[in-house]
């Protein structure tokens, strides 16, 4: 069950390793009035999955929180239920995860939850959100952590917080998400150089959507430290907020050494043209661009924030720096322009541990899960 709009890298991924020996199904949402937007699909899914669609409307606001309005939802539900030996479905804090959790508590199915981050302790956003997310833990810990059988974390950094949270620790397992790292093919550096007109500048590198929680503030400010060096910054990525961040450039002075891409398909020659990754990021699950970063070794510099230490050894295979520490991110990443044997040993330590995180050797882990929880499905 993908919750939002947007397909979750890590449901597309497990979706395609499963669907090779077993029956899968997904239930996502599409807007109201149109058909289900397959560009907002993170991959081409198997022709074998059958999906199930239902309307929803997004609620203004700066979070992606759709509300189900019509009954296809609960027919839907329904399908799954009855033809389904499990449901996984990822995040806590959705309206429809709590009626699916509400309705396994009358069905034989076995219901996993998967939490990439636990919002309102594992990372901020804002204390008017914060004090929502917890006092929704509150009223609704019984149903949400209740009903599943099984609560997967990505990481051990996430555990003292689902602590805080009230979920049952009796029923977590870690296991995180993976990363296809043999479809992962070398870029074109000389495409983007050209394309830029780069000579000899030492590039940095951000990857994502362009919102305050992936910290596109600090991310500049700590460019505005190294404004005397010979870099660019290129940010491949687009959001809401691009504007205003093209604004703060022109005000730190560094917009001849920042190039704002927009969306681009074409990411894995940024990663090939990139000498270093920068992401101060407020908040994460196990972050895509952080993983692809180590499988196509390029050094990464990062907040020490949770599930983030589950992928990286802070001065062995990349840096970590605390949260709006500019004066960290910026002395990181000056330490790697003026060390190319210290940016060698940083990217092939990271590349050993991404080599760790592949779905060869994690798909095996939800496999287990499954199997420990398959029963024969059906309403009581």
């Amino acid at each position: 069950m993908n919750p939002a709009l947007l397909l979750r890298r890590p449901i597309a991924e497990i979706i395609g390793q499963v669907s090779k020996d077993n029956e899968v199904g997904l239930l996502i949402p599409k807007k109201i009035g149109k058909p289900l937007d397959n560009s907002l699909h993170y991959s081409k899914l198997p022709n074998n999955v059958k999906v199930y669609t239902y309307s929803i409307i997004q609620p203004p606001g700066p979070y992606e929180w759709p509300i189900p309005i019509t009954p296809m939802f609960f027919i839907q539900l329904m399908r799954v239920l009855w033809k389904y030996d499990i449901l996984h479905m990822w995040a806590q804090f959705y309206l429809s995860n709590l009626i699916v959790a509400l309705f396994s508590f009358f069905s034989t199915n076995k219901l996993i939850l998967t939490m990439d981050t636990i919002a309102g302790y594992s990372f901020s956003a804002g204390k008017t959100y914060d004090n929502f997310f917890q006092w929704y833990y509150r009223l609704f810990g019984w149903v949400i952590f209740g009903a599943p059988s099984a609560i997967t974390l990505y990481g051990k950094s996430l555990i003292p917080f689902s602590k805080k949270a009230g979920v049952p620790q009796s029923k977590l397992f870690v296991i995180s998400t993976g990363i296809n790292m043999a479809k992962k093919k070398m870029g074109d550096r000389k495409k983007i150089r050209k394309e830029f007109k780069l000579k000899d500048e030492f590039i940095i590198m951000y990857g994502g959507i362009l919102v305050p929680r992936k910290g596109i503030d600090t991310f500049l400010k700590t460019v505005a430290k190294l404004k005397n060096e010979n870099i660019k910054v290129i940010l491949v990525g687009d959001g809401p907020n691009r504007r205003e961040y093209e604004k703060l450039s022109k005000k730190l002075k560094i917009e001849d050494k920042v190039i704002f891409t927009g969306f681009r398909k074409d990411i894995i020659d940024f990663y090939a043209c990139a000498d270093v990754f920068l992401f101060p990021s407020r908040g994460e699950g196990l972050p895509g661009v952080v993983m692809e970063s180590q499988v196509f070794k390029v050094p990464v510099v990062t907040s020490n924030i949770p599930c983030i230490p589950d992928l990286i050894k802070d001065g062995e295979s990349g840096f970590l720096c605390d949260m709006e520490d500019v004066n960290c991110f910026s002395k990181k990443v000056l330490e790697l322009i003026r060390s190319h044997d210290k940016r060698v040993n940083i990217r092939d330590a990271a590349y050993k541990k991404i080599m760790l995180l592949d779905w060869s050797n994690v798909i095996g882990k939800y496999l287990d899960l499954y199997c420990q929880l398959d029963s024969s499905g059906g309403w009581l």
